[in-house]
């Protein structure tokens, strides 16, 4: 039994709350996440908590490189009671998840740039789970490091390539004047 209360309308009893389909996240761990969204909304259960909690798990999966991971989530009708003077809901959850296959960063190219710009090590992405959020991030230190030595007007975009299990990363710099 997981309860929920905030400050707005009934208090929330979680009285299942099931998951499936998932092997590489713990239950706990997607417990976790997904009861995170509705302690964020101090406890205010609405009709899009269940859809944030669920686009959260995803991205927890996609970080981890299953790119194409899937939940669904089914809440029942709440049974309303009356405790101490105030309501309470009592629900059950069934989250299901399909995780799909794990995406592996095979290549990583930069075209492009300015040759007085140290730019990380590419090549120690290989191999690794693809994470969107890393990959945004790479981009943006790109564009960073070229403007802090002087390149103002640099454009650098990256693009992802999946094939099956694998991908390739491919980033363009485009420095302008310095």
């Amino acid at each position: 039994v997981i309860t929920v209360s905030g400050d707005a309308g009934p208090r929330f009893v979680f009285e299942e709350l099931n998951i499936s389909g998932n092997y590489v996240l713990s239950d706990d761990e997607i417990r976790a996440t997904f009861l995170s969204e509705i302690e964020q909304a101090n406890g205010a259960f609405g009709l899009g908590t269940p859809e944030l909690g669920r686009a959260r798990i995803e991205t927890l999966y996609q970080s981890q490189g299953y790119l194409s991971a899937n939940v669904t989530v089914s809440i029942s009708e709440p049974r309303i009671t009356m405790e101490r003077g105030a309501p309470v809901a009592e629900v059950s959850a069934e989250l299901a998840v399909v995780e799909g296959a794990r995406v592996l960063i095979e290549s990583v190219t930069m075209v492009g740039g300015a040759d007085e710009v140290v730019v990380t090590d590419l090549q120690e992405l290989v191999g690794k789970p693809v994470d969107p959020k890393t990959l945004n991030d790479l981009v943006e230190s790109i564009g960073e490091a070229y403007r802090d030595t002087g390149y103002l007007d640099v454009d650098v975009t990256g693009d992802l390539s999946v094939r099956g299990e694998g991908a390739d990363f491919h980033l363009s710099v485009a420095a302008g004047p310095q």
